[in-house]
Order: structure tokens, then sequence, then C-alpha cells
């Protein structure tokens, strides 16, 4: 009978766990908890640049900002987020990406670290020097 009632208990247990970390999993997919660095869903791609751009050697990350829509049919998306960088001279530059823009879509880290660094270089009027720009792996 204990044996019956612990398999029992174990169970729901155990279903309640399985719910609880599918039920987490989904509102970090649609941002509806604080982001916390995940690559995936609503603020995937901000986190992908983000890291590309703390990565790159001689440029500094002092702070970024998410734009978002929170609505039904707009829920698992970032209308825009802009990350300010400073190189080690100290210039700064904004860099903007914009929904459904081909920026956003890119996943592999070597181009959106192209990215960033052709929108910096665009941003701040001249090409990063060699020595600022060394991609850390």
């Amino acid at each position: 009978m204990k044996t019956q009632f612990r398999k029992k208990i174990l169970k729901i247990l155990s279903s309640i766990v399985l719910a609880l970390s599918l039920i987490y999993v989904a509102l970090l997919y649609f941002a509806l908890v604080p982001n916390i660095g995940q690559k995936f869903g609503t603020y995937g791609q901000y986190n992908r640049v983000l890291e590309a751009a703390e990565n790159i050697k001689g440029i500094k990350v002092p702070s970024s900002t998410v734009v978002r829509t929170l609505d039904v049919s707009n829920i698992g998306h970032v209308d825009k987020f802009i990350i300010r960088v400073k190189t080690t001279d100290g210039r700064i530059a904004e860099i903007a990406y914009e929904k459904d823009s081909d920026e956003m879509k890119e996943r592999s880290k070597e181009e959106i670290t192209k990215t960033l660094i052709r929108k910096i270089e665009k941003r701040i009027g001249e090409p990063i020097s060699a020595g600022d720009v060394d991609v850390v792996q």
C-alpha cells in the first residue's frame, strides 16, 4: 500500500515539475519573464548581437535598449533594439536593429559580428583600426 502511494506521489510531483518547466520555457520564449540572456525566443537575436559586441576586443557596450510592443499579434517579437558601443579611443556609435530586417534574421556568430563591425564603422565614419577589432572566440 505504501509503495503504491509513494509511486502516485512521485508521478504527481514529476508531472508538476514537468508542467512548471514547460510553462517557464514558454514564458522565456515569449519574454514574459525578465531577459536572462537566452539565445532563443523574443530576446534571442538581441542577446546574440549583444554577446557579439561584448566579444569584440576594444569595444565596450555601455548601454542598450529594447523596444517592444506588447500586444497579442506581436508577443513573440522585438520591434527594435539599440546597442551603444564605445571604441578604445572614445568614439561612440548607436547601432540599431529593426524588426523584419535581414540582420535581425542572422544566426551565425561570424555573420552577426561582421554586420556589427560594418555598422559600427559606418556610424563612426571610419574603419575601426585593426588593433581595435579582434573577435574573442
